[in-house]
């Protein structure tokens, strides 16, 4: 389930770029407010996954924590962006770092739900 929240993400980030590079910001702005939100609910379950982890599974918990570092990175570049008003940064910034970022969850992806699958075995012993 979460592959596929990140990669709906990712494409939507794409999106966001590509509209701003067409020159319709004010579009982009809408659909990165949403954004925005369904990002902050996947982060809500990547610290938690990663909180509960690190305890049970070391080398899981420290790939979320390296995954969780690359997503806050590219939303430090599109925040610089945003604050200076350069659209045309906000958009490669979206398009290419935060979707790279994003998709990166796949390359982890198995790791962590087998953990977290082992985690819930254990709490519901």
């Amino acid at each position: 389930m979460a592959v596929a929240t990140v990669d709906g993400l990712a494409k939507a980030a794409v999106h966001i770029g590509r509209t701003i590079h067409r020159g319709d910001a004010e579009l982009a702005l809408d659909d990165f407010d949403e954004l925005v939100g369904r990002l902050h609910r996947f982060m809500n379950y990547v610290v938690l996954a990663e909180v509960l982890l690190d305890g049970r599974d070391p080398d899981v918990g420290q790939a979320m924590g390296q995954f969780k570092s690359r997503i806050f990175a590219s939303l430090d570049g599109v925040e610089t962006a945003l604050e200076a008003r350069d659209m045309g940064r906000v958009g490669v910034d979206l398009a290419r770092g935060l979707a790279t970022a994003l998709l990166e969850y796949r390359g982890i992806s198995g790791r962590i739900e087998g953990a977290l699958a082992a985690a819930d075995q254990v709490m519901a012993a």
